[in-house]
């Protein structure tokens, strides 16, 4: 929400800063995505459910396109209404998180028997001890996780400028980018379910 206050006085440090306390505020979420997924399904749905939410990630991506049009002119005005609507929405939804979500031995409406299936493929009782890097560093299963990363920022790449190529290149304005982002996103999700559901099938 900070990048609507941002004003031309202070464009380049304010647009600065304000990208540092997005991506401060975003860092925590895949890992607590991680976290919430292993701990509410077994080991063997694991993946899908991991497929599930990244998908769900990009919902927002998948609107985006059709709502801002309706807040945003095609000559940028009201720009900052974006940032306003999307920061109301995270704000709400970490209200609600925060005040929904427990551990499944924790949550009052889960069964023994839901308790149970979770837990059904856990070899053992997990553990908050903090596990050494030096513990980890030689695992090959670290390195594979490590070097799969990487093909993060390509993709950040193509989401952060694909707008922009898309209409420089072929003229489209704000209303325009609308369908070739949709696409773009529809596309991943898919491929982001159906990995998760092909990893965890074989």
């Amino acid at each position: 929400m900070l990048h609507a206050t941002i004003r031309p006085a202070f464009s380049f440090v304010g647009f600065a800063l304000a990208r540092f306390g997005l991506g401060f505020g975003e860092s925590g979420n895949f890992p607590s995505c991680i976290k919430t997924v292993a701990e509410w399904f077994p080991k063997k749905e694991r993946a899908f459910a991991t497929g599930i939410f990244n998908a769900g990630s990009n919902v927002g991506a998948i609107m985006a396109p059709l709502i801002i049009p309706l807040i945003v002119s095609d000559t940028g005005h009201n720009w900052q209404y974006a940032f306003l609507t999307t920061g109301v929405f995270s704000a709400i939804w970490v209200v609600g998180w925060l005040s929904i979500y427990r551990k499944p031995a924790e949550h009052p409406k889960l069964s023994a028997a839901e308790l149970a299936y979770i837990k059904s493929d856990s070899t053992g009782e997990e553990t908050t001890t903090k596990v050494p890097w030096g513990k980890v560093l030689p695992l090959p299963q670290t390195w594979a996780f490590a070097i799969a990363k990487l093909t993060d920022a390509v993709w950040w790449f193509y989401l952060f400028w694909g707008g922009k190529y898309i209409a420089e290149t072929f003229g489209l304005n704000i209303r325009g980018l609308g369908l070739p982002l949709i696409i773009i996103y529809v596309v991943a999700d898919v491929g982001s379910i159906a990995g998760g559901w092909l990893s965890g099938f074989s």
